[in-house]
């Protein structure tokens, strides 16, 4: 066993320095030598000396009993820089960097006290192979780790070790471009005297081509991603995707013409899943004042051994009568087979817009709408799939389900690419508040703050009914360019003309009517607008006030200052719940000489409901930047203080950093 961690270590050791020392060797000759050898050239340096302290204090009452955690960290590196040419530009070129850094971290809680010392490694390597031919192979390797307990540095730690691949084409067909990738990354998460830790290794090769020949192009892609998650082997899984893309453009067509997509995904492990699309769109050019479209699309989807196909088609057209007055009439039909039966709906809508110039610059804008949609529920199961609906995730702010009568365990969240399954309770947490479905973003989890995701699941739905759905909205604005008032209303009305609903069919009625300003200046510009909103359905209903602002200003010695703000307070009665929301962010740079500039930071969010839950930030910022020939040095200080649920944070960030070119 001693001898195995003795090997451990040996080798943990030996990659970084081996890395290093290659860089070492084959970067930092001295030019003179190198100005010797034919053919080879050395390329610039680049160094840079960083200097971090971070003074952190957290107290919760969420676990058993409460406690004060005080952290200091203060961590210094050393990163440098370099491309060489090697044997001339055509046949080679190395770059790379390294850094090197060390970190001193102490705790400190009401029972103990702690302190760790560690190091931290950061190189990469690029290698490019025959860079100006048709045949180009580029080599790349980076590491970054660190050997710091979690609980001394900050709230998450990642080290990330990746190998990649790839050869182009350049004078050849397609011009096609192979990649493989190996990415290991281990993430550790503290909250409170909770860690969460994800070990990560992805396998990706994947391969895309494309062309175009003036009237049409043709695009070909094809991936295999294996994910091995070795801490949770539930979510572990191989990806396979294959995608072809075709454009055809012809006289009588418009600019996008007729478009081919065709879509392959495959996924295993224990969620696996089979998906084919099919869709075909084309548009017709008949006359300068009317054209037409027509869609076709087809998916098949294997989900734990059920098959759900759709298949839809629609027919449009559009026609200017006036310059201000445009019609857009459709019709569509869709057919969902599902396991235990199918779904059959039929669609017609008419939109009008219109549009006047008035006196005074003004203009007058209006859009009415009107819908019928009849669907035909053939099915004896009380359950429809809901698949692939977007969303961003929030670090603890909630989102809803657009559906409600969400079935409890059918949700999935995964990633755009559905490559990567995030985990409830870890990544994620599910709230079911009366007939709708709330996910929130942990900060411990693997999901990032803003990150599109895509959610399935399972709702219930009215099985063997046939119910007709009338929509009607329509809207009205003036827009005078500094203002604009605007009102918008939208009706859906649903008649069960066969059947028994079970209380799971909704008509809705929303409304909202609003202001916005705008004011421009030589110096200044500034947006403000307001919004009430007003929705009534049988599973959600609320009003929201809503309000939004932003001002910029630059003055007489150059310094410019912006500031936003925004707010929303929402009161629902279906589920009982009220909601407020504000957001403030004030930024200002400062040139107080062409190598000086000094920059100036606060930021404030606050998010709260009626059920508990909530989260309020604050941050105050300095920061600045001065050049002195090749040195650049760069500061920054910034105090921060969160609250979120039961947690509170606050924390002194300082950073150093120096850099110079050679």
């Amino acid at each position: 066993m001693i001898v195995d961690d003795r090997e451990t270590l040996l080798r943990r050791a030996l990659g970084p320095g081996l890395a290093i020392a290659l860089l070492t060797v084959l970067m930092a000759i001295p030019a003179p030598a190198i100005a010797q050898l034919p053919f080879i050239r050395l390329g610039k340096w680049e160094a840079r000396l960083e200097a971090d302290a971070d003074f952190g204090r957290e107290r919760t009452g969420r676990v058993s009993g409460p406690f004060t955690l005080r952290r200091r960290l203060t961590q210094q590196r050393f990163t440098f820089r370099n491309t060489g040419l090697l044997v001339g530009r055509r046949l080679l070129v190395l770059r790379g960097g390294a850094s090197i850094g060390l970190q001193q971290a102490t705790a400190t809680d009401v029972t103990s006290d702690s302190s760790s010392r560690g190091k931290v490694v950061n190189y990469d390597i690029g290698l490019d192979v025959l860079p100006a031919s048709a045949y180009q192979l580029n080599l790349g390797i980076a590491r970054s780790s660190s050997d710091v307990d979690l609980q001394f540095g900050t709230s998450t730690a990642v080290d990330t070790d990746s190998k990649t691949l790839s050869l182009r084409l350049s004078n050849v067909p397609l011009s096609p471009l192979i990649t493989a990738r190996r990415f290991h990354i281990d993430r550790r998460s503290w909250s409170g005297n909770r860690v969460t830790r994800s070990v990560e290794t992805r396998r990706l090769l994947a391969f895309r081509a494309s062309e175009s020949w003036g009237w049409q192009s043709l695009s070909l892609s094809w991936s295999f991603d294996d994910v091995r998650n070795e801490l949770s082997p539930g979510l572990s899984n191989p990806t396979q995707s294959a995608s072809l893309a075709h454009s055809l453009r012809l006289p009588f067509l418009q600019s996008d013409g007729l478009q081919t997509n065709v879509q392959i995904f495959r996924r295993g492990g224990a969620s696996p899943l089979q998906q084919l699309d099919i869709s075909e769109t084309i548009r017709f050019q008949i006359l300068p004042s009317l054209s037409s479209s027509a869609a076709y699309s087809f998916n098949e989807r294997h989900r734990q051994g059920q098959v759900f196909v759709t298949t839809s088609g629609t027919l449009g057209l559009w026609h200017q009568l006036y310059q201000s007055l445009t019609t857009n009439i459709s019709s569509g039909a869709t057919i969902n087979r599902l396991p235990t039966g199918k779904r059959l709906s039929y669609t017609m809508a008419l939109g009008l817009n219109y549009r006047k110039n008035l006196i005074g610059g003004g203009r007058l804008l209006g859009r009415y709408s009107r819908a019928y949609q009849r669907q035909d529920n053939a099915f004896n199961e009380r359950e429809l799939e809901i698949a692939d609906e977007r969303h961003v995730g929030r670090i603890g702010v909630p989102f809803a389900l657009l559906e409600p009568h969400v079935i409890v365990g059918t949700v999935l969240v995964t990633d755009q690419s559905q490559v990567v399954i995030y985990e409830e309770n870890v990544d994620y947490t599910i709230d079911h508040l009366g007939d709708l479905a709330e996910i929130t973003v942990t900060p411990e989890g693997r999901i990032e703050d803003g990150q599109p995701l895509l959610i399935n699941y399972s709702v219930q739905a009215p099985s063997l009914t046939r119910v007709g759905r009338h929509n009607q909205s329509w809207s009205v604005s003036l827009d005078y360019g500094w203002i604009m008032p605007f009102y918008q209303t939208s009706k859906t009305r649903q008649d069960l003309l066969e059947g028994d609903d079970d209380g799971l069919l909704s008509p809705s009625d929303s409304r909202s009517m609003g202001l916005k300003l705008r004011l421009t200046g030589t110096r200044f510009r500034t947006i403000a607008s307001g919004q009430y909103e007003n929705l009534a359905s049988r599973s959600s209903a609320f009003t929201r006030l809503s309000f939004n602002e932003f001002l910029g200003y630059q003055f007489d010695n150059g310094a410019t200052i912006s500031v936003n703000l925004s707010q929303s307070r929402q009161i629902a009665s279906i589920p009982a719940r009220t909601t407020r929301r504000a957001l403030g962010r004030v930024t200002a740079r400062w040139q107080l000489m062409p190598p000086l500039s000094v920059d100036v930071l606060m930021n404030a969010r606050l998010w709260d409901d009626s059920t508990g839950r909530g989260e309020t930030y604050y941050e105050t910022g300095f920061g600045a930047r001065w050049a002195y020939g090749r040195f650049v040095f760069v500061s920054s200080l910034r105090h921060f203080w969160t609250a979120r649920n039961d947690i509170r944070r606050a924390g002194l960030r300082g950073t150093l950093r120096l850099s110079r070119s050679f």
